[in-house]
């Protein structure tokens, strides 16, 4: 039985996604190897994602490694997928998604709601959460904030920052010492999250059968068609990390759909049945009036 090399970014969020992975697949009685891999989102930390972003920039690298056959698979955050992979690459494996909310993350020592002198100061990369933390709170600083969870949490212990948000599913998995820290969980419909946020993405060569049929066999059903669905979003929109885009799918046992959105501030929201999904991203695209959509 061959070892399956796995590629992955190499950060600490990252790699506990990589070794959840490894245990799915030796759990199936395969081997495995971790390969870190340096993205670019991960070389530069002190530029706004609005900036330096674009489509691939915590994933081109890892991909590469894929198409020149140092790997067979590579684990990703299905938030940070482009909606277009490099040619001769799919994602077969998408495992049970974990949540999908962010959390409004700050010392206990700070009560936000008692700060009057100045403006509450939140700290984010995310051009999405820029825009909806201006929503939530109308009289707050947003300022640029990077790093990882840990980098994050030393800075608002510091006291530079107020308050940041950070993923659930990421504290969920990496469990970092909160107990100093207020964590108050929003809602997908008070700031809607990143498309396929929670989710992860598992990809391997087209041409690799074997892989193909492994990872398929790791994968949840609906986790699967909400990774589907919302990155047929970003697909209409032509979405990538400088944009202020949200996309949340919830899949009911019964394939009812509901589906909702922003788009640089505008919200919309849409439902139907999930075989419809394709007529019902291009309908609520069109009520984000993101950009104009050929329907051919």
């Amino acid at each position: 039985m061959r070892t399956i090399r796995i590629a992955t970014r190499a950060s600490k969020l990252a790699l506990v996604q990589a070794h959840m992975t490894e245990d799915m697949l030796r759990n199936l009685g395969w081997n495995t190897e971790i390969i870190e891999v340096s993205t670019r989102g991960d070389r530069n930390q002190t530029g706004a994602l609005k900036v330096i972003g674009g489509k691939g920039l915590f994933v081109r690298e890892v991909e590469e490694m894929l198409l020149n056959g140092q790997a067979d698979i590579a684990v990703h955050s299905g938030k940070d997928l482009p909606y277009e992979l490099m040619d001769g690459l799919l994602i077969a494996g998408v495992p049970e998604a974990a949540s999908s909310n962010d959390c409004l993350v700050s010392c206990k020592n700070v009560r936000l709601e008692e700060i009057k002198d100045r403006p509450i100061v939140i700290g984010t990369a995310s051009p999405r959460r820029e825009v909806e933390l201006s929503r939530l709170f109308p009289n707050a600083r947003i300022e640029l904030i990077r790093g990882n969870v840990d980098t994050r949490l030393k800075k608002l212990r510091e006291g530079l920052y107020d308050a940041t948000l950070l993923a659930k599913a990421g504290l969920d998995r990496l469990q970092p010492d909160l107990t100093d820290m207020d964590v108050r969980v929003l809602s997908t419909r008070e700031c809607i999250p990143s498309a396929c946020q929670g989710i992860l993405a598992i990809e391997c060569r087209e041409e690799d059968r074997e892989m193909v049929e492994v990872l398929r066999s790791i994968s949840h059903k609906r986790s699967k068609a909400r990774f589907t669905v919302e990155r047929k979003m970003l697909s209409l929109l032509q979405a990538d990390c400088s944009m202020a885009i949200g996309i949340y799918s919830k899949i009911e046992e019964d394939n009812s759909l509901e589906l909702y959105g922003m788009f640089d501030g505008k919200h919309g929201d849409v439902k139907g049945n999930l075989e419809d999904y394709p007529s019902l991203c291009l309908e609520l695209c069109k009520k984000l009036q993101a950009v104009s959509i050929e329907t051919d």
